[in-house]
């Protein structure tokens, strides 16, 4: 019986005599590709110093049929803008490898004072999704004492435009 990576042997294309005929005969092998030949999706995501691959968000081994094309589901991840789907042929050895790479994002921040000018080196403007924020220096507003932030100002950038308004209380 004869082998084929990814397929299995249907037999031959012509019966086989028991006795060799006075004649020359070819026999041909019949296949059927594999239903159950594996390949892998690996969805990447950007760090964030842009390059890739730096944190392999998920492997997926799955299987197909060899020979045949498919186009594996493209994820969705907060803060990251997906690929466009690939679709690719299953290699009959199960070599066959489907890489998914994602952007990270990018969000604005802003700050917000009526105050004096915001100092210290503070994290502001275009800023990559998950990059931690730094807080300006405590700002200032003659006859006021300031009180916060509109809101909590998370560690790192959230999947969103943010604007931090400072809060004072009169003296």
């Amino acid at each position: 019986t004869p082998t084929k990576t990814g397929y299995t042997f249907n037999g031959w294309d012509n019966a086989v005599p028991i006795t060799m005929p006075a004649t020359d005969m070819t026999f041909t092998a019949t296949w059927t590709p594999k239903t159950n030949t594996p390949y892998v999706v690996k969805h990447y995501r950007q760090a964030l110093d842009g390059t890739y691959p730096a944190v392999l968000m998920e492997t997926e081994n799955l299987t197909g049929t060899t020979a045949t094309n498919v186009t594996p589901v493209v994820k969705t991840y907060t803060g990251f803008t997906s690929p466009s789907a690939k679709t690719e042929e299953i290699a009959a050895d199960g070599s066959t490898v489907i890489e998914y790479y994602y952007t990270r994002n990018q969000y604005t921040l802003t700050w917000v004072t009526d105050g004096d000018a915001l100092t210290g080196s503070y994290t502001k403007g275009s800023i990559l999704f998950e990059t931690t924020i730094t807080e300006p220096n405590t700002p200032t507003k003659t006859g006021y004492t300031f009180a916060g932030w509109n809101e909590a100002v998370p560690a790192t950038m959230p999947a969103t435009n943010k604007t931090f308004t400072a809060t004072w209380d009169a003296n």
